[in-house]
């Protein structure tokens, strides 16, 4: 991504489609324990936002311009006695929590090259939709909520303060089952 204002909301927009239908973000917090480039003080290297669900549930995202493995992207759900990952592959480092870790191959090297399969599939599915083949994955209401959620945790990152999507402005809230 080219500009620093890409940069800064690109990691944190791509979390509310990974949350599900249940998975309304009700709030965010920040963490002051944010990396800040030292040669683009505006930019955040590392920075981990805390965002409670609208049932309850806490979820937490974790985005990095450094991590040594390459590109990684996964959702780990983390419970009393089970932990299930969404996201590995071969060439994705993990470490259960039984302490065994899972051989990695090569990793990922670009953008690209980690999600080329999820762009040829997302075109596939945007195509179909408008030819009526199918109804599309992901509405507007949805992009929309991916940016609520972006703002409300720079705003709380820039404010040091806990955020209600709420206060961000968009469309009403839809309602969950």
């Amino acid at each position: 991504m080219s500009s620093r204002r890409d940069r800064r909301h690109g990691c944190l927009a791509r979390v509310e489609p990974a949350l599900g239908p249940k998975g309304d973000v009700h709030q965010t917090h920040e963490h002051r324990d944010f990396d800040e480039r030292p040669d683009d003080p505006g930019d955040i290297e590392t920075a981990v936002i805390v965002m409670r669900l609208s049932e309850g549930t806490l979820a937490i995202l974790e985005a990095t311009w450094l991590h040594p493995s390459g590109y990684d992207s996964r959702v780990e759900l983390v419970a009393d006695r089970a932990h299930l990952a969404m996201g590995l592959t071969d060439r994705t480092p993990a470490t259960w929590l039984d302490g065994r870790a899972a051989a990695a191959n090569e990793p990922w090297h670009g953008y690209l090259d980690r999600f080329e399969a999820a762009y040829r599939a997302e075109l596939e599915a945007f195509l179909a939709a408008c030819r009526g083949e199918r109804s599309p994955a992901t509405t507007a209401r949805d992009g929309l909520e991916a940016v609520r959620i972006a703002v409300a945790a720079t705003r709380a990152y820039q404010g040091r303060r806990a955020v209600p999507i709420d206060e961000v402005a968009g469309l009403p809230r839809r309602a969950t089952a």
